[in-house]
């Protein structure tokens, strides 16, 4: 049966009236309510997993849409009666083309785009009826902004039709508006921005409410304006590149590596030898005192070498941003002259963020970092020295007042700014948004073009600017005008001043989607999809394949070594040769990327699990106390406690015995250990593989069992990054599938667990498991456990034990990769 359309929604600007008035117009004419569309094609007869695929990739690649209504028309096709027309579009056309493709067919297809307003008998008075709409609608625009996979056909009736999910297209921000880009831009070039400024290492004090000399513990953030600016803009999805110095030792390379992570380009950022990187401390004392502690005393950013700067890189950037801290003292402003000089002769823009910071150009105590505004005749004549050579400045009240130099006088001061620059000014208001002065100083700041700023409780201004640039500069390299830049610009503001960190809590495409779609709650802090948006979207380590073998089992190894007569010491070390088993395969059959390891954190595994962190390997860690049901953790009754000492790229992997059908008083305490878990993994920042095993099921329904396990968990808000399942049929795995797509659809996936079957049997299975969403496996004892009953009871030697789980190992991995062509053992 043809059950499902893909249809264009609405955004929320225009929703509302159109469900009014099709709600109003199916009681006048007795049809069905329906929810406001463009049908991009119906009658749709592909499974919809699919479907929500393609629709997931077409949204990636299709920028919000705002077209111009023509009309009301009204026609009988597919029941429709009333409608509103609407102008051929190149977008529009792509994607039906796109649809069709995938479908093998234009069956269901409008011949024009349109909106449909009433489905119903055709009225008496339908002409009437659309000259009075056409009043309301025509010549309005329309902004569509999510597509939605929708059971919906001409065999189901309206009645029946209910959207599946949907998918945002781009943020309605980050399209080109109907009014003229605010500034002149060079197009295609290598880089759409550099920035160039302060890049430290951010301690931020993880005891919100305390004095920063009572703060017991940091998290170490990127940080530094500048720095800030071009992850935020590169987390957008802008080709940015950093121009900066840092330390030859561990900090400068934990700033670099978190900027090339992000997409930033970093071949810019001079490495100093005598130097170290800059740090800063910050705390958050209450909503209004941010303390701050710079550390910055011949720091390795304010040596930047201006003979290294590359005029050739710097011609091939749209944009240079630089803020103010490197207009503070000789060299950095020596390093920035140059760097504008090379703008100037290549067409750059030449952007300035006033940034200022008394403490750093020396007019306050060292303590005194938070203190965000001194007059300084000084300071202004420094700055005021530099601004002919921008073409658009950001500032706040305070900072444009140091620019300018009147202190009590913002107006008085942007006016003795514009006395030297004809630069754009963009002046922030904090909660009350921004406006925009391209030319003269308006008489009031009021008859400036001004954007309101969104409304959200503050948990920490620090960075607060940087977003707001970030997402400025977005705005404006796409093209777009001030307005729509602006609203950009607010919303990472006020997304990053809900946030602890500054650089890590940059909002990515889909969260603003997320944010401009209508459906966010008021409190970002409780916006529970926001959050989960904020964890799987941005740029991370992709595992499009993984191949694991695991070896965290204590009670196992406890076991084998009591049945062997082996001590600690020898469980210890043959963990340490597993590992170097996989060291072996990886090396012999090229899995680099691919291969992984689970292993405990305790007694037996501590040594091994430290030589695998760290190494690019995906790297799992169990958190459950084994044999535990109900189900409890591993190190005692804090889970969260004792995540805060994993390194992050761990993966919390927790082993569940879990039947739907258990007993109430045991299914809902493991369901709240499970919770606990997933708040625990959400604060901590590691992602949770969850391994469900549900015990007493035979084989004919076991893959219907663990589906309605997988199911409950997510009813109960769980989302983990990986499931580990025991193996299934074809069926299960791709009701699986869509189970997920459904209701997680950025889960990195599945892994094949082994249950200790032989080989044979698991490469069997393995061809079973063709649906994407599994990702690969992760077996243990199948691999590991004969060769290390021989090597226990010393009749193998240590590299005869690598040599024979390496063998296991490979010979699965072979199985896998060919579980396509039903793959057997020694293929």
């Amino acid at each position: 049966m043809t059950e499902y359309s893909l249809w264009l929604l609405p955004g929320p600007d225009h929703e509302p009236v159109l469900v009014e008035t099709i709600a109003r117009l199916s009681a006048l004419m007795q049809g069905a309510r329906f929810e406001p569309h463009v049908t991009i094609q119906g009658d749709l007869d592909l499974p919809l997993h699919e479907l929500q695929q393609l629709a997931r990739t077409l949204a990636a690649h299709i920028a919000v849409q705002t077209w111009t209504i023509d009309g009301v028309g009204s026609d009988e096709h597919f029941f429709r009666c009333l409608y509103l027309r609407l102008p051929p579009s190149a977008a529009f056309a792509h994607l039906q083309s796109a649809v069709a493709a995938a479908a093998g067919s234009r069956t269901g297809q409008s011949p024009y785009p349109h909106l449909s307003l009433a489905y119903a008998q055709p009225h008496p008075d339908n002409q009437r009826l659309c000259q009075l709409m056409a009043e309301q609608f025509a010549d309005r625009p329309l902004t569509l902004d999510r597509i939605a996979v929708v059971r919906c056909s001409s065999q189901l009736p309206v009645t029946h039709w209910a959207i599946e999910s949907t998918y945002a297209l781009a943020p309605p921000a980050m399209t080109h508006s109907a009014a003229p880009p605010a500034l002149a831009i060079a197009p295609g070039r290598r880089h759409d921005i550099a920035c160039l400024g302060r890049l430290a290492v951010d301690l931020y004090a993880q005891q919100l409410g305390a004095r920063l000399e009572d703060v017991s513990s940091f998290a170490k953030y990127l940080g530094g304006s500048s720095a800030n600016i071009a992850f935020g803009v590169a987390r957008l999805g802008l080709r940015a590149a950093m121009v900066s110095r840092v330390g030859d030792e561990q900090m400068g390379r934990f700033l670099t590596e978190t900027l090339a992570r992000e997409g930033c380009d970093i071949s810019q950022v001079q490495v100093d030898p005598q130097r170290l990187t800059a740090l800063v401390l910050l705390g958050l004392k209450d909503r209004d005192t941010f303390p701050l502690l710079f550390y910055r005393e011949n720091c390795a950013d304010m040596a930047i070498d201006a003979d290294l700067i590359d005029e050739d890189f710097i011609a091939g950037c749209r944009a240079l941003l630089i803020t103010g801290t490197h207009l503070s003292a000789p060299t950095v402003r020596a390093a920035s002259g140059r760097a504008l000089a090379h703008a100037a002769r290549h067409g750059v823009l030449r952007v300035l963020d006033i940034d200022y910071r008394p403490v750093l150009w020396g007019l306050t105590k060292r303590g005194e970092g938070a203190n965000r505004y001194v007059a300084d005749a000084h300071v202004t004549a420094q700055l005021q020295a530099m601004l002919p050579q921008f073409d658009l400045l950001i500032g706040t009240e305070e900072e444009f007042r140091i620019a300018g130099g009147v202190a009590d006088d913002l107006l008085g001061s942007l006016r003795a700014v514009r006395a030297v620059t004809p630069a754009a000014l963009v002046v922030k208001l904090g909660a009350a948004g921004c406006c925009f002065i391209p030319g003269a100083v308006p008489r009031q700041l009021e008859d400036a073009l001004t954007v309101q700023g969104e409304r959200v409780e503050v948990m920490n201004v620090l960075g607060a600017g940087d977003a707001f640039a970030a997402g400025l500069m977005t705005g404006f390299l796409r093209g777009m005008d001030f307005a729509g830049a602006a609203r950009l610009a607010n919303a990472c503001g006020a997304i990053v001043v809900s946030r602890h960190a500054c650089a890590p809590a940059m909002p990515t495409p889909e969260e603003l989607a997320h944010w401009f779609g209508g459906t966010r709650n008021p409190r970002v802090d409780a916006d529970r999809q926001l959050a989960h948006l904020h964890r799987a979207t941005p740029r991370r380590r992709a595992w499009p394949e993984l191949q694991v073998i695991a070896f965290d089992h204590r009670s196992q190894f406890l076991a084998l070594a009591r049945e062997t007569g082996a001590c600690t010491a020898d469980v210890v070390q043959l963990k340490q040769l597993l590992l170097r088993a996989v060291e072996q395969v990886e090396a012999g059959a090229a899995l680099q990327g691919r291969i992984g390891v689970l292993i405990d954190g305790g007694e037996y595994g501590a040594d091994a699990l430290a030589a695998a962190t760290g190494r690019g390997w995906w790297v799992g860690r169990p958190a459950e106390l084994p044999g535990s049901r109900p189900l409890r953790f591993d190190g005692g009754l804090s889970i969260g406690s004792s995540l805060r000492g994993w390194p992050a790229e761990q993966v919390c992997k927790c082993l569940v015995h879990y039947h739907p059908d258990d007993p109430a008083p045991l299914r809902l305490e493991q369901e709240l250990k499970l919770q606990e878990l997933w708040q625990a993994t959400r604060v901590s920042g590691h992602e949770l593989l969850l391994e469900v095993i549900c015990p007493g099921v035979g084989a004919d329904d076991a893959d219907a069992i663990v589906l309605r396990a997988v199911k409950r968990m997510y009813n109960l808000g769980l989302q983990p990054e990986w499931w580990k399942l025991a193996p299934m049929r074809a069926d299960g795995w791709d009701a699986l599938g869509q189970l997920v797509a459904e209701c997680d659809p950025l889960c990195r996936g599945v892994v094949i667990l082994g249950l200790n079957q032989p080989l044979d049997q698991l490469a069997e299975r393995f061809a079973q498991a063709l649906h994407p969403i599994v990702k690969g496996f992760m077996v243990g004892r199948s691999l590991w456990a004969e060769p290390s009953r021989r090597w226990l009871q010393q009749q193998c030697s240590d590299q005869e034990l690598v040599d024979a789980v390496a063998d296991n190992f490979s010979v699965l991995s072979r199985a896998w990769a060919n579980r396509h062509a039903h793959a057997t053992i020694g293929a």
